[in-house]
């Protein structure tokens, strides 16, 4: 089982406090909103040294041969995914085969038959924001863990309330978790609408010259957020179907 996959479930699920006599969860073991490190092609070597922070990094599938050395220090800070980018099925092995921890994956251009290998590791779809609800829904049959919804956004420096449609649309058809993209200016107001809309996890693009310390601060802003009171399967009533016309009451001849 992928680590982050179980982590990220965690969270969807919102696993309730211990009662009792039972030992109470300490910080690090509580469900909050997650925070993936998304590392681009360009330098990676100056981004692997900003992740500390994350709860996983994410790499481009071409990165995995440009900079080992760099690469080998995020895979061993923490649990690390591949995207792949409408790769062929050898390119799909060789990311199995280093060993990361998830693969996200566009659900355009990828084979459907990902091959056994992949049992061993978490899998992420990555969809477009304008799929409409058939197809989101679809989703939910699929053999895949979490869906990422890919950023069709500008270089802003905030979340739009298009977006925040967008997600709260995502997290009522899907019963899956969903992580979504955010400029790294993400405040923490945001985040907490976020975490409040059922986003199980956010991904942060971490840029060469960044500073390095922008995702410990965001790891701050999340243990600081209040947990939402809503929770995920609230069982509701469903009443039956009115038919119309009136009904008598039955009387009894002896009353």
């Amino acid at each position: 089982m992928s680590k982050f996959i179980d982590k990220l479930n965690r969270v969807f699920q919102a696993v309730p406090q211990p009662m009792g006599f039972r030992t109470a969860l300490s910080a690090a073991d509580k469900p909050g909103l997650m925070l993936v490190a998304g590392l681009t092609r360009a330098d990676i070597g100056a981004q692997a040294g900003g992740i500390e922070g994350a709860d996983a990094g994410l790499m481009p599938l071409s990165s995995l041969a440009a900079d080992k050395q760099a690469v080998n220090a995020v895979m061993a800070a923490l649990p690390w995914g591949v995207r792949l980018e409408g790769t062929g099925k050898d390119d799909i092995s060789a990311a199995v085969a280093a060993g990361g921890d998830f693969l996200v994956f566009p659900a355009t251009n990828t084979p459907a038959g990902l091959g056994k290998d992949c049992a061993k590791v978490g899998k992420i779809l990555q969809v477009e924001p304008s799929l409409d609800i058939g197809m989101v829904r679809a989703i939910n049959d699929l053999p895949v863990e979490a869906v990422l919804m890919a950023d069709d956004a500008a270089e802003d420096d905030f979340v739009t309330w298009h977006q925040l449609m967008l997600f709260k649309r995502f997290v009522d058809l899907l019963s899956k978790p969903l992580l979504v993209p955010v400029p790294t200016a993400v405040g923490v107001g945001e985040l907490q609408v976020l975490w409040e809309l059922g986003v199980a996890g956010v991904v942060v693009e971490i840029k060469p010259g960044q500073h390095t310390t922008r995702l410990k601060e965001l790891r701050r802003m999340i243990g600081d957020l209040t947990p939402p009171k809503r929770k995920r399967g609230r069982a509701e009533a469903i009443l039956p179907p009115y038919i119309g016309g009136s009904v008598e009451p039955d009387i009894d001849d002896a009353d």
